[in-house]
């Protein structure tokens, strides 16, 4: 019976890996000429390894929890453009495409990360809140904007 289990788990073991190691990668990530000094090689070795379903994923956890955050702000008695402004402040935002960096009044250093920065955003994630929510995070208007600070100076 005990080689039983065992078989078990040597086969659970093997659709793990093929699930893990299988899978269209992603493509070569496009940065908008403007954000260039923000990549490292480290950050398209990282996108290089990711799956198109891996990427798929967390990118709907992000927007769920945008969504929530925006819910949450408007369901306090803040307008729209008020809870569009404070998620934005809260949360990182992305895009694919450099044609997508800029999005109405979120341009500049406001604009869409290119997607190939969030590994490594998401790593600092508890010291890039952390520092948002002190003093000199209340100079940036986004989440993207202080991001783009704390890149240009070293900090993540």
């Amino acid at each position: 019976m005990e080689w039983l289990l065992y078989g078990m788990v040597a086969v659970g073991a093997i659709i793990i890996l093929v699930m893990k190691f299988t899978g269209a990668p992603m493509p070569e990530p496009q940065v908008a000429a403007a954000d260039l000094d923000l990549v490292r090689e480290g950050d398209r070795a990282r996108w290089r390894r990711l799956k198109q379903r891996d990427y798929q994923a967390d990118k709907r956890q992000d927007d769920f929890f945008r969504l929530a955050a925006f819910k949450k702000a408007v369901a306090g008695g803040a307008s729209e453009a008020e809870a569009r402004d404070r998620v934005r402040r809260e949360f990182p935002f992305y895009c694919l495409d450099p044609a997508e960096r800029d999005t109405g009044e979120y341009a500049g250093d406001d604009a869409n990360l290119p997607a190939v920065l969030r590994e490594r955003v998401n790593g600092n994630a508890r010291a890039i809140k952390q520092l948002m929510a002190d003093e000199e995070g209340a100079r940036f208007r986004t989440m993207n904007a202080f991001i783009r600070h704390g890149i240009r100076r070293g900090a993540f």
